[in-house]
C-alpha cells in the first residue's frame, strides 16, 4: 500500500451470509472514507455522494481493494496506476460492484449503491 492509502480493521464477527458480507464489508470501508472526506472539506459534500463516488472508481478500476499484512484481519484501498492495471482491477471488482448493485435493486429500487449494511464494525487503525 501507499503510504497515503488507508487501511482498516474489521471486526466480521456476526456477519450475515457470503456475498452480502463482502459487499457490506466494502461499503463500510467507502462510507468510513467518505465521513473522512467530508469532515476534511469542511461539510462540502455529502457522505452519500462521496460514497458514490468512491464506488464508481471501483468499477472503473482507479481504487483496488488490498489485505492488510498482520495479526489483524484489515481491508483498504490503494489507487492504480497505470491503464493496464485499472483495467486488471475493474474485471476483479466487476463482481463485487454486481453484488452491490444488486443488493441496492433489493433494498431500493433508486439506490445505486448499498447503504452501510450492518456486516462489520469499521475503525481506523494508526500507522
Amino acid at each position: 500500500m501507499a503510504e497515503n492509502d488507508t487501511l482498516f480493521y474489521l471486526d466480521t464477527a456476526g456477519s450475515a451470509g457470503y456475498g452480502s458480507t463482502r459487499v457490506g464489508l466494502v461499503d463500510e470501508l467507502f462510507h468510513h472514507v467518505a465521513e473522512q472526506v467530508v469532515k476534511d472539506r469542511g461539510g462540502e459534500l455529502s457522505v452519500g455522494e462521496v460514497t458514490e463516488w468512491t464506488w464508481q472508481m471501483f468499477e472503473l478500476g482507479q481504487i483496488r481493494l488490498v489485505i492488510g499484512q498482520g495479526d489483524t484481519p484489515s481491508l483498504g484501498y490503494e489507487h492504480c496506476g497505470n491503464e493496464e492495471e485499472q483495467r486488471e482491477a475493474a474485471k476483479q471488482n466487476k463482481r463485487l460492484v454486481r453484488a452491490s448493485a444488486n443488493a441496492a435493486r433489493a433494498t431500493r429500487p433508486d439506490a445505486v449503491s448499498t447503504a452501510g449494511a450492518a456486516c462489520a464494525r469499521v475503525t481506523t487503525r494508526p500507522f
